[in-house]
């Protein structure tokens, strides 16, 4: 399984090191170039609880091959389970645990979003689907 997740990489940033285009000037904020449809902030639509509500599966696609995973985050700051929770970038009154937080690369290839921590996602349209999931991401 770790030789497999080692290959998986190495395929990955072959076809990240493929689409890069030197000419591009790349003038968005996140650092990728203006044609990557990622760039910035995907979650699932936030779900309401009785004190707060929570987006799954929040993501932040940086540039053209760096995307953060922030797990699940809260529009409440509180304290639980013995952590603080720390602010989630660019989304005032949004918070996301800091052990959550993890980087990682990805390529796009066509339609398909292949993470290195083993997530394929598929764009459609306006909707980011991780395979498995029926809930898609949105831009947040």
């Amino acid at each position: 399984m770790k030789r497999l997740g080692i290959a998986l990489m190495g395929v990955l940033m072959l076809f990240s090191a493929c689409s890069k285009d030197d000419s591009s000037s790349g003038s968005n904020s996140g650092g990728g170039s203006s044609s990557n449809p990622l760039i910035g902030m995907w979650s699932q639509d936030a779900v309401e609880h009785s004190t707060n509500a929570s987006r799954d599966e929040v993501y932040q696609f940086i540039d053209d091959n760096t995307v953060i995973s922030y797990g699940r985050c809260w529009n409440t700051s509180a304290e639980s389970y013995g952590l603080t929770k720390s602010p989630l970038p660019d989304h005032y009154g949004w918070y996301y645990f800091d052990i959550n937080r993890k980087m990682y690369t990805y390529a796009l290839v066509d339609n398909k979003v292949y993470v290195t921590e083993g997530v394929i996602m598929t764009l459609m349209g306006d909707e980011l689907y991780i395979d498995g999931v029926t809930r898609p991401l949105h831009r947040f």
